[in-house]
């Protein structure tokens, strides 16, 4: 592994190996998702398509674009496939853990029945759209790739250096801003939650990359940004949710046909509202707990200064900033559970 101190560095095809391994991982993966519908095998199909991709945007200015334009294209075309049906399988399991609570269980249960529906029209759909032999065939151009990618390698170190600092700063930003808009109703700071999510996302996987080109990057960095990627997952999870409720109730006009059922299902939507926003605490917590370490964590890896945000005067002072304005807008999400 490489020691920037030392100057030693990776095998000079470490970073094509490492896409060899996310592909051949594709191979075994997309049959059981696309075939067996097993719930692991979608989840990490998906998840892998957003790694490859990740190393693929990064040597991005290094590959012949016709090649890399087909591979990418089934990247999205997987993710596209897969999304879907990741979300009414996420959905489908946290409303069978709020049918064990008896006030829940009734819009649970015709939720879920809508759900279940949904999902069996959309494989149904993927099968003759999507099929298996099709996308293990086009997996081969991966193969077109594979040697420019390992020509990249050098330049790709500089490349995720230059990434990494670039997305770092992109994360601290909204998540400033966000603790930032305690003075704002609940809606309009969630406005920044899903884009700060994408951005820890984006962060993560490009610093997924440090190993095979080199970076000695401690894995509890790795481990802290999965607890934080968690947290607003979860937040995700329980806003579409409450989503998918409201937006059954209107197509089945249940309002009109079932007015008990409907105020079930009215509860339901809140008590997802609600933990949506005790995930978003957490993550919030997390972040002021952890951000300076991480942040100090990855500046000392790649050797980058990370630019103070504007206003501030110097970066030191980052652990009481976060903190202070985290204790702002938790009080303020706390109050919508009550």
């Amino acid at each position: 592994m490489y020691n920037g101190a030392m100057g030693e560095g990776p095998s000079s095809a470490a970073l094509c190996k490492a896409l060899n391994a996310r592909v051949e991982d594709l191979r075994r993966l997309v049959p059981r998702a696309m075939k067996s519908w097993d719930r692991d095998a979608i989840h990490q199909a998906r998840v892998t398509t957003r790694r490859v991709k990740a190393a693929i945007d990064l040597v991005d200015p290094l590959l012949t674009e016709d090649p890399k334009r087909r591979f990418t294209r089934l990247l999205r075309r997987l993710r596209r496939t897969l999304g879907p049906l990741r979300d009414l399988d996420v959905m489908l399991g946290h409303l069978q853990e709020l049918a064990r609570q008896k006030r829940l269980a009734p819009a649970s249960a015709w939720l879920s029945r809508r759900l279940q529906q949904k999902r069996l029209k959309l494989r149904r759909k993927c099968v003759r759209k999507n099929p298996t032999e099709e996308l293990l065939t086009d997996l081969g151009g991966w193969w077109g790739l594979e040697h420019e990618v390992s020509e990249a390698q050098g330049a790709a170190r500089s490349l995720l250096k230059r990434a990494a600092s670039i997305q770092l700063k992109s994360l601290c930003d909204k998540a400033t801003r966000l603790a930032g808009a305690g003075g704002e109703s609940v809606p309009t700071a969630n406005e920044d939650v899903h884009a700060l999510r994408i951005a820890a996302k984006l962060l993560r996987y490009t610093l997924e990359l440090a190993e095979p080109l080199g970076y000695e990057l401690p894995q509890t960095v790795l481990r802290s940004f999965k607890k934080l990627q968690d947290a607003l997952g979860l937040w995700h999870d329980f806003i579409v949710l409450g989503e998918a409720a409201l937006e059954a109730m209107v197509k089945d006009h249940l309002a009109l046909h079932d007015s008990e059922l409907y105020a079930h299902s009215l509860r339901l939507v809140s008590t997802c509202l609600r933990k949506s926003q005790t995930h978003l605490r957490h993550f919030m917590k997390l972040w002021a707990k952890d951000a300076e370490a991480l942040e100090q964590q990855v500046r000392r890896t790649f050797q980058f200064a990370l630019p103070a945000p504007a206003g501030d005067a110097g970066h030191g002072g980052n652990g009481a900033r976060h903190a202070a304005q985290m204790e702002v807008v938790i009080p303020q999400l706390g109050a919508c559970e009550k």
